[in-house]
């Protein structure tokens, strides 16, 4: 089998350069292989990159990963040709230092070339050779490259990472938004690290969680209080060190992208929206609520459906970014409840456990 493909690959060739050689008009027997291909189209495509998700979009359907092994550049240094290969093509260069290698490359003859027309401003494709010399993959999950995300795949992990959404639930949404996809769960957690590594920048784990200049033109004379509290790890806290409300609120909001309302008998209840990004910036807008309990621990709390939400923390309505304020329109009907049940007290915006 593997000879047979390889001779038609040879085959091909040869009437390509036969026809180059003897002109357009000899091109019949050309035309016919390619003809026969999957890959054969007369398409112009608008972009390298609607050309090359066409092309993988193709491949992926008969079980095989088509990647870019070379391109050219014209006097502009714009890509005006590349040349495609199965992921299998190619060989494997041993070194001296090589044990044993394990490799995919076992000199697959396919080959593919995308060209850039000038009068037809689009890339046109052309078939070289359509035949492997290896069986198709019966599950495109193995292979590492087609399980890698797109741009837009890209984006919408971030924004489900930044609103805590567990990694099986971002799966789980990518596979219904495109029904092609082969990701696998390390796939998610792969992405999620890239994310991470590119945000620190070089940053300490505190300072990528307060972003600590930026929060201290908010909380001014209180950031010190709000850091010591924060990097305190030992058990037992003491009373100084536990959990500060609204400062901790606040973070909590803004760094996860939550809704989070904060719920006392003693004080006054606070909801929190993230300070400097509006709700159309997330997917989801997720509502969590913690309470104080005998005034020395917090629980969870779910709410029920659309259940009212306390006065909005002085905090927010103090810094919040002007492409914030959506927070308030889109949970008015719900802040309007809460006022009904309870006048607003703007005086009292400031809590702490210590105080209890």
């Amino acid at each position: 089998m593997v000879f047979f493909n390889n001779f038609f690959c040879y085959v091909h060739s040869f009437i390509e350069k036969m026809t180059n050689f003897y002109g357009e008009n000899s091109n019949e027997g050309n035309e016919f292989f390619m003809g026969m291909s999957p890959f054969f189209t007369e398409r112009v495509f608008d972009s390298l990159n609607e050309l090359m998700g066409w092309v993988q979009n193709k491949a992926f359907s008969l079980g095989y990963v088509i990647v870019r092994r070379r391109s050219k550049k014209n006097e502009n240094g714009v890509v005006s040709y590349v040349t495609l290969i199965c992921d299998c093509g190619g060989e494997y260069k041993i070194k001296a230092t090589s044990k044993n290698p394990s490799t995919k490359k076992i000199n697959c003859p396919f080959k593919l070339v995308g060209s850039y027309i000038k009068q037809f401003d689009g890339w046109t494709l052309r078939v070289k050779c359509d035949q492997h010399n290896h069986p198709p993959a019966q599950h495109m999950e193995g292979h590492a490259y087609a399980r890698r995300l797109k741009e837009n795949e890209k984006k919408l992990v971030a924004d489900l990472t930044s609103q805590n959404v567990e990694p099986r639930n971002i799966l789980s949404i990518l596979k219904e938004h495109d029904e092609n996809n082969v990701s696998i769960l390390k796939t998610i957690y792969n992405a999620q690290y890239k994310l991470r590594s590119s945000q620190n920048d070089g940053k300490t784990p505190m300072q990528l969680l307060t972003s600590y200049d930026a929060y201290a033109r908010v909380f001014t004379d209180g950031i010190g209080k709000l850091y010591t509290s924060l990097n305190f790890l030992q058990s037992p806290a003491p009373k100084r060190y536990w959990l500060l409300m609204p400062e901790t609120g606040i973070l909590i909001a803004n760094r996860f992208g939550v809704v989070l309302t904060f719920l006392t008998n003693r004080f006054g209840s606070l909801t929190f929206f993230p300070l400097w990004k509006g709700p159309e910036e997330f997917l989801y807008h997720r509502v969590i609520t913690i309470s104080l309990v005998y005034g020395n621990h917090y629980v969870m709390v779910q709410l029920g459906g659309d259940s009212m939400l306390p006065t909005i923390s002085a905090f927010w309505i103090r810094h919040r970014a002007p492409c914030a304020a959506g927070w308030e329109t889109m949970f008015m009907s719900r802040l309007e409840l809460y006022k009904q049940l309870k006048p607003y007290n703007p005086e009292t915006p400031f809590i702490t456990i210590e105080d209890c």
